[in-house]
């Protein structure tokens, strides 16, 4: 207690002082207030709980707006897809041009939903894997096969004998997609994007090699991260919100493995 009789935080240190026989003669305790540090800490962890609480809500919400927008989407998807039919079987090019580009639109939707959704459930750690045995080599072939007919880019495929591996098959074929698409995204038009895979010692390992413009070195440790996007120019130019590579390290990292990136 202070001489008013208000109550304070103190940090006490005491040490004995000796005589040359090993006696202690007297002792030194110097006592210092630490009152105001004890008060910034606990303001600290105050601040730090409510913090949590804010990214908990955060992260509801973005679950419940992700989950409740995903109905609706569908069907619009489902109705642009009837009309462009209608239209193209009544010979309305510019109509059903129009129709695919909102088609386009809804695409891009539903993946930004997907991604929101993923987010949520890794930030609850609710990102579940069902495990079984998959045929890496032909989810490969698979998703390249789908994605070449999309765009103008050119694949080679060096795949090397694998056998096949434990692994959530939904979930890789979403890892190789983001990875794919990425390339095409960011690769100049007509360029050839390579596709291969190879048997470690103890895992097997994917690359996805495109003649894009590169990731800054000053970006490469960070690409990974919820949310992060490039501030160069060219990277810089296309729309997204960084989520697409934190999930797919985030699947991985689930199966046990690492997800890196070599540049130039």
């Amino acid at each position: 207690f202070r001489k008013d009789g208000s109550e304070f935080w103190a940090n006490v240190s005491v040490a004995g002082i000796s005589s040359q026989q090993g006696e202690i003669k007297s002792v030194v305790a110097v006592v210092i207030d630490i009152t105001q540090r004890k008060a910034a800490e606990t303001a600290l962890r105050e601040s730090e709980q409510q913090l949590k609480e804010l990214l908990r809500l955060k992260d509801d919400f973005i679950g419940i707006a992700s989950h409740e927008l995903k109905t609706p989407v569908t069907s619009m998807k489902a109705y642009a897809e009837i009309v462009k039919e209608s239209m193209e079987q009544l010979g309305d090019k510019q109509n059903s041009y129009l129709l695919s580009r909102l088609n386009q639109q809804i695409d891009r939707l539903t993946t930004l939903i997907r991604h929101l959704l993923d987010t949520s459930r890794i930030s609850e750690g609710q990102l579940q894997l069902v495990s079984e045995k998959v045929d890496i080599n032909g989810l490969l072939l698979e998703r390249v096969d789908e994605i070449k007919r999309t765009t103008g880019h050119q694949f080679v495929c060096h795949l090397g004998k694998l056998p096949a591996v434990p692994g959530d098959r939904e979930r890789l074929a979403q890892v190789m997609t983001n990875l794919l698409s990425n390339s095409v995204k960011y690769a100049p038009v007509h360029t050839t994007i390579t596709v291969s895979s190879e048997l470690e010692e103890n895992a097997v390992r994917i690359t996805v090699q495109d003649e894009g413009p590169g990731i800054a070195a000053a970006d490469r440790e960070k690409i990974f991260e919820k949310f992060f996007r490039s501030r160069t120019k060219v990277m810089g130019a296309y729309q997204g919100m960084g989520l697409g590579l934190y999930i797919t390290a985030q699947i991985i990292q689930k199966h046990g493995g690492e997800l890196s990136v070599k540049s130039e």
